[in-house]
């Protein structure tokens, strides 16, 4: 069975993002929609609520479709939507679209209301196309919506936003940096880790991150050493206009060492309009991953589909690999992603430092904090406990607001937080084991290899022992305790730790044991 595969998303409003009607999305939808039928491209179109009421963006999608391509919903909540379930509509700023969590996106509503949100928008799909779709999207949702969608309309996929800091006031931060996965039942951006705790329809991450500049991407200098803007796919951007870049993340998303699943996302939203910029971008983009799908072996499919054979294949969150060994910004850095139903980590050669940029755990106890109590401001993060961040436990990074607003102009590069090899050297290989979930690093210049496991990450050393020094300057709010063999952490109410079987801690240094070092993320017990 092929599991590699690429789709082909747009999803429209029929509202500008001053909350306008916006019919000329209707002709950004019909210029997509010809580009896509002339490469044979399937495509899953979603639509809003707002553009479900009328007619005339109805029977554009209708009359646009051709063979292979499905419809869905984009849920998002309006005032139409809203009015239509019976509850009432709580834009300040008196739009029927309003980009604001609260009240437009379902976590800001009780889970009466959001059923009977969801029930309202299936029925008006229902009416208009016959049958319910099957894929569902939104830059955010919560499980408490999915649940409800999965058991009473049986959906295939869901799709949510990419991994992002801050983006529009929508932090998801902490998840599976890449990939498909199913969700805890209390969190719909954590993996679950038990089957009896993870709902059955999968989640898929919008839009490719660039996997060495994204994760700084509002950072920017001095931690980046690049500047795009906003490091993604989505062709209404520098990235996904560059034809370099695109071929960089191709060949870092279908690389050979994958792990069995992989995916990557065309498309744009239609609410770009479709300047010249952007209609190169995307056309260049539809022809090389026509073109060069015999290169890689991916399959073209709709959402629901990918999601149909994600079911069929997995019966757990599997583990993802992605990396890159080149740098197409030329700052000779490398990067390797992975995740499993455990943790995240993030690898990466800055020149000749070698260092852990990112850990994160991954626990079915991290609870959602709006489901007992939905958001009521305009923002929201949706995260999973840190234990090493390059953001968070930077010094300058504030959390007091959302978006946050960081300042790191005093740092010096090489100042972000991580856990810092002592010695030089530069990722040299990368091998997995896909009947086992794990990934392999070698460490060239150290002798080092980094073992990423089910539960754990191990590193080991031919000819000696070897220290790694931990940065972490703001990690104060979450770090509590730090002991021989424990760092203790607690984030929102969650406390947790790194245990350190072989090895041991000291003075922010962590010092390896005959030569390995064993490190493994955990909920205290």
């Amino acid at each position: 069975m092929c599991n590699k595969f690429i789709n082909t998303v747009c999803f429209m409003r029929s509202y500008n993002y001053e909350g306008n009607y916006a019919p000329e999305n209707i002709e950004t939808l019909k210029k997509q929609m010809a580009l896509y039928k002339s490469l044979n491209l399937p495509v899953t179109n979603l639509l809003e609520y707002d553009a479900l009421v009328r007619p005339d963006f109805c029977s554009a999608v209708k009359q646009s479709q051709f063979s292979g391509c499905e419809t869905g919903l984009w849920f998002e909540i309006t005032g139409e939507l809203c009015s239509d379930a019976g509850i009432p509509w709580r834009s300040e700023r008196n739009r029927n679209w309003d980009f604001y969590v609260n009240p437009g996106f379902i976590m800001s509503y009780s889970l009466t209301q959001k059923q009977k949100l969801i029930d309202a928008a299936m029925q008006r799909f229902y009416s208009i196309f016959g049958h319910y779709p099957r894929t569902v999207g939104a830059w955010l949702l919560d499980t408490q919506a999915m649940a409800y969608f999965e058991q009473q309309y049986e959906i295939d996929a869901f799709i949510v936003c990419r991994e992002q800091w801050g983006m529009d006031g929508y932090t998801l931060w902490g998840g599976p940096y890449y990939g498909g996965y199913y969700p805890s039942k209390n969190n719909m951006q954590t993996p679950a880790t038990l089957p009896q705790n993870q709902l059955t329809t999968p989640v898929f991450r919008m839009y490719v991150n660039d996997p060495i500049y994204c994760y700084y991407e509002f950072a920017k200098a001095p931690l980046n050493k690049t500047d795009r803007h906003l490091f993604t796919q989505e062709p209404a951007w520098l990235c996904g206009q560059d034809p370099g870049w695109v071929e960089f993340c191709f060949n870092s998303v279908f690389n050979p060492e994958n792990l069995g699943f992989c995916y990557l996302q065309l498309g744009q939203e239609t609410g770009f309009g479709y300047p010249e910029t952007l209609e190169q971008g995307l056309t260049q983009q539809c022809r090389f991953a026509v073109e060069n799908q015999s290169r890689y072996g991916y399959r073209f499919a709709t959402v629901s589909e990918m999601g149909r054979a994600f079911k069929q294949q997995y019966q757990t969150s599997p583990a993802t690999l992605r990396y890159t060994l080149s740098d197409w910004a030329g700052n000779n850095q490398q990067s390797v992603w992975f995740s499993n139903q455990r943790y995240r980590v993030n690898l990466v050669a800055d020149g000749e430092q070698l260092f852990v940029r990112d850990l994160h755990l991954f626990c079915d106890e991290y609870t959602d904090k709006y489901l007992k109590n939905p958001c009521t401001g305009k923002w929201a993060v949706y995260d999973n406990p840190p234990i090493i961040d390059g953001v968070r436990f930077t010094p300058g990074c504030d959390e007091s607001d959302i978006p946050y607003q960081n300042d790191f102009s005093g740092l010096s590069y090489g100042e972000q937080a991580g856990l810092y090899f002592n010695q030089k050297g530069r990722i040299t290989a990368v091998c997995s084991n896909p009947q086992q979930q794990t990934a392999t690093v070698t460490l060239g210049g150290l002798n080092l290899t980094a073992e990423f496991l089910p539960t754990s990450l191990c590193f080991t050393k031919q000819d000696g022992n070897f220290t790694l020094t931990l940065s972490a300057k703001a990690a104060g709010r979450y770090l509590k305790s730090t002991g021989e063999n424990t760092l203790t952490y607690c984030h929102n109410g969650l406390s947790y730790c790194l245990k350190i079987s072989c090895g041991s801690f000291k003075n922010g240094v962590l010092y390896a044991e005959n030569g390995k070092l064993i490190l493994t993320p955990q909920v205290v017990e």
